[in-house]
């Protein structure tokens, strides 16, 4: 699927993180162009110039976080740009005991009806999350928890906030509760997040690790899904599903037969134990967002807990550009591609190795995890096909993310050739580009002082 590229201004807040740290935002674009990321009151006003086909780095201090619970903040932020550009949040920016990363969405991708995807813990507690920040002045936004909240909101009762242009707030959950399955409505637009400020997956397990992940809106959930299984190791990986609407079935198939799971009503969701160790379609037949967990140390081979929401195949892209982060990772990319295509996807110009893919059961796709290096690259197909990208090294590092969707920033493309010779008045046809995954994704180091913290 090819995305149609085009200006938007891109919103953003940053929860809070167990951690203090500085955040990074990662800026790129298929054209040499500048950006400016601003918050609500322009104490903080950044220019850059993102190099073609390259990546900007704007650094947001600690103090740049939402701040206290419940409290309008100025710090909600935009980016504006010229030119298409695409918007990954680190938080945090350097390899310390808790960071994850999230791609960030342009404003024509905002909605105003979301479900939240967020986590849990049994270890550490008052920490499943949401955020939510607007482009527009007198937002009211109604939100109807799932869970009691740390500012006094009771599960189920709705409430409503009036937020101003570049406002954001920040919720949290009480104990171990979960903000799966909040509903959050708005009279505008609004950027939503979700996830956990130190997320133990599954939640009885150290150590802990911060999860972030921008919300599609309801409106862009699917019905059709690949899971790719890392290469973390141990047990497998964690499959949470959330239900759109009632009467929601969703059946897997993977190579030991077709599981059919218990119906979901609007807002539920249902969290899989950590096997999931293999190539698996996921069906439903009414929307549903999906998200897939990396495991904590006390049961992965190697990294920590990281979390990605997985595109529906309506979403996948046909080609992508990515910079591996420099360090100690094991990095690989997880794709779902047809069986038809496999031959065409390159790697940097280089035929992928199909050895390194196998069936996708029920389906007529392949996929597989595919190594690769630090640094830039790009990847391309004759067809969409879905990217995800993972790493993780011995020392309770990891970082899980999606490669680019057609919702969250798509098309960033190159400058058009120059007319054929003798037909100057020529209008040539602009290359189709993915959004980039920019992993300056740094899983997380669980240090050791955490670690004895989180798991008692």
């Amino acid at each position: 699927m090819a995305s149609t590229p085009a200006r938007a201004e891109i919103l953003f807040t940053i929860p809070g993180n167990l951690i203090s740290a500085e955040i990074d935002i990662f800026l790129t674009s298929g054209t040499a162009t500048t950006a400016t990321i601003r918050n609500s009151d322009g104490t903080f006003d950044t220019t850059v110039n993102i190099p073609a086909n390259g990546t900007a780095i704007v650094t947001i201090p600690n103090s740049g976080r939402i701040g206290a619970l419940g409290t309008a903040s100025i710090n909600g932020y935009s980016i504006d740009s010229p030119d298409p550009i695409a918007a990954y949040l680190m938080d945090a920016n350097i390899p310390v005991a808790s960071n994850d990363i999230t791609n960030l969405f342009p404003d024509t991708s905002l909605g105003t009806s979301y479900l939240v995807m967020a986590a849990t813990s049994g270890l550490v507690a008052n920490g499943s999350q949401m955020a939510v920040v607007t482009g527009t002045d007198n937002t009211t936004v109604t939100i109807t928890p799932s869970a009691d909240l740390t500012t006094g909101q009771l599960a189920g009762a709705p409430f409503a906030v009036t937020l101003n242009r570049l406002e954001a707030i920040e919720f949290r959950a009480s104990g171990s509760g979960d903000l799966t399955g909040t509903t959050i409505t708005a009279t505008q637009p609004v950027a939503a997040f979700g996830g956990h400020f130190c997320a133990n997956v599954p939640d009885d397990v150290g150590a802990c690790d911060h999860v972030i992940e921008q919300l599609p809106a309801s409106a862009d959930f699917g019905t059709s899904f690949v899971l790719v299984s890392t290469e973390q190791g141990g047990p497998g990986d964690v499959v949470k599903i959330l239900a759109r609407d009632n009467g929601t079935v969703v059946t897997f198939v993977d190579s030991v037969g077709t599981t059919v799971h218990p119906t979901l009503n609007a807002g539920q969701s249902l969290t899989l134990l950590p096997e999931l160790v293999e190539n698996t379609r996921v069906t439903s037949n009414h929307p549903i967002l999906l998200g897939q967990f990396m495991i904590g140390a006390g049961l992965a081979i190697n990294g920590d807990p990281a979390f990605a929401l997985v595109p529906d195949q309506s979403q996948w892209l046909d080609r992508y550009i990515f910079n591996v982060p420099a360090g100690d990772y094991n990095d690989f990319l997880g794709i779902a591609i047809e069986s038809t295509a496999l031959g065409s996807l390159q790697l940097d110009g280089v035929a992928v190795n199909p050895a390194d893919f196998s069936p996708v059961p029920g389906t007529t796709l392949m996929a597989g995890n595919v190594s690769t290096g630090d640094g830039s690259h790009v990847i391309e197909a004759s067809t969409s096909f879905m990217l995800l990208g993972h790493g993780f090294n011995n020392s309770a590092g990891s970082y899980f993310g999606v490669g680019g969707s057609a919702i969250s920033g798509g098309g960033v493309t190159p400058p058009p050739p120059p007319p054929p010779s003798g037909t100057p008045n020529a209008i040539p046809t602009l290359s189709s580009w993915a959004l980039m995954l920019l992993a300056g994704l740094i899983g997380a180091l669980a240090l050791a002082g955490l670690r004895r913290r989180t798991a008692g």
